[in-house]
């Protein structure tokens, strides 16, 4: 729940990263400077950079969003992720540049500025007890619940007392929702309420009612105390969302990020960059070698091109490096272990995933995405489709060259439905919590598995 005083502290953590980067700019740049004999001015402008960085890398993993309270371990690992990528990003507009004694510079400022968060955050966990205490508001409200069943709100406030006084009213009520005796007991809580001087109350309502909730607001009206409703939609929905068409409000039966503009804008922006780095840093030198063996190797073309499903279920070619030899049975069998069909190269490049990297050329013409849920061949489309009821929501995005279900070990065949249901799971899953922070994590996942090696990348 928003307040003031998280508003503040938010505020607070941000002001002394700001003066974190700031003395960490400033010690590490005076002692370059006194090692070469140069002024300030040589390092004013990677001043502006350092601070625009930030402000890119700390909005990208959400760190003054993130509630330092409840979720303080978030603050940190948020703190750590952001600080690392402001290095990674520094360092290559500094070799851009050519700045001189970078090395020197990056090492004094990482120090200073590692250390700076340290003591921040530390100073932050011991004193915010102790500042809530003497300057924290306390909110007073009451809970007016109906049905044990749909009492939600105030196990939630008690763990969050630190910041809320309530008084919670429960009253197990009956299906008749026009009995007097509930209405009568709604005009005696909000009286209640009044006398007791508290301005704010919650009331939980197992279903919409427009004739109560009318009659909920008059009663609250009354005494000027205001009215906050809570519907159970958790009973007939699983992740309900609202959103609006103008002044209209309206209910999604789920939470999709990527249908907001300004998240497809950072998504497709992240695949050109990403896509073109590979293409032009690995693939131009990498494809050459990879074309030659697989030739040398069998007859046939060096990709692999298959028809898949993509957003919303249109097909697209989906480029791959051969990996098999020519065979009439690539568009209805998957590779299983020990497949006959598999050359020796080929091997080694889906043990590695190469054979994946020419689906680079496919997101950067937009077909994919980095990451997204994994394109099916048609004929597995048609299949599952009729066996699995949420099937086709994993074509609400762009497919993609890894995604969650494979980091998390439902990659390759699919022997038994259980098995597509749970990757089903684990795409609507990804479909709803999307963020580019998890796209960071899930490509760090799938390069360490790589690395590792898959038991079943074959």
């Amino acid at each position: 729940m928003q307040n003031k005083y998280l508003y503040f502290l938010r505020l607070a953590l941000f002001v002394s990263d700001c003066i974190a980067l700031n003395l960490a700019f400033f010690t590490a740049s005076n002692i370059a400077d006194i090692q070469r004999g140069n002024s300030f001015n040589d390092w004013k402008y990677s001043y502006f950079v350092i601070i625009l960085i930030w402000v890119m890398t700390s909005t990208v993993f959400k760190l003054y969003q993130l509630n330092p309270i409840n979720n303080f371990k978030g603050v940190v690992w948020a703190t750590v992720q952001s600080t690392l990528m402001q290095i990674f990003i520094f360092l290559a507009y500094a070799n851009f540049v050519g700045t001189e004694h970078i090395w020197y510079f990056l090492l004094i400022f990482i120090t200073v500025l590692f250390s700076a968060f340290i003591v921040s955050r530390y100073l932050f966990m011991i004193t915010e007890p102790f500042v809530n205490k003497f300057f924290g508001p306390k909110k007073t409200i009451s809970l007016f619940e109906l049905y044990s069943s749909n009492r939600q709100l105030a196990p939630y406030l008690n763990s969050y007392a630190m910041h809320h006084q309530f008084e919670a009213v429960t009253i197990d009520g009956h299906k008749d929702w026009e009995n007097e005796n509930e209405a009568s007991a709604y005009r005696h809580f909000f009286k209640e309420s009044a006398e007791k001087g508290l301005s704010e109350v919650y009331v939980s309502l197992p279903t919409v009612n427009a004739e109560i909730t009318a009659q909920l607001q008059k009663e609250a009206d009354r005494y000027g105390i205001r009215l906050k409703l809570i519907y159970n939609y958790n009973r007939f929905i699983q992740s309900p969302f609202l959103t609006n068409i103008g002044n209209i409000p309206v209910l999604s039966l789920r939470k999709e990020p990527l249908e907001d503009i300004n998240n497809i804008v950072v998504k497709r922006l992240f695949d050109i960059v990403f896509s073109l780095l590979v293409i032009v840093f690995i693939l131009s030198w990498l494809f050459p070698i990879i074309a030659l063996l697989i030739i040398c190797e069998s007859k046939g073309d060096v990709f692999f091109k298959q028809m898949r499903n993509g957003l919303n279920g249109k097909q697209f070619q989906c480029y791959k490096f051969r990996s098999m030899r020519i065979n009439s049975f690539g568009d209805v069998l998957q590779a299983r272990e020990n497949d006959s069909r598999i050359t020796t190269i080929g091997k080694f490049l889906r043990k590695t995933s190469i054979d994946e990297l020419p689906q680079f050329w496919n997101v950067l013409i937009g077909n994919m995405s980095i990451v997204g849920p994994r394109p099916h061949m048609l004929k597995h489309t048609e299949e599952y489709r009729a066996l699995i009821n949420n099937y086709m929501v994993r074509h609400y995005l762009k497919p993609g060259i890894t995604g969650w279900a494979q980091v998390n070990g439902f990659r390759g065949e699919t022997q038994t439905l259980d098995l597509m249901e749970q990757r089903v799971e684990h795409d609507i899953w990804y479909i709803e919590n999307w963020s580019t922070k998890l796209d960071v994590q899930i490509i760090y996942k799938t390069c360490f598995n790589i690395f590792k090696g898959e038991s079943k990348a074959y």
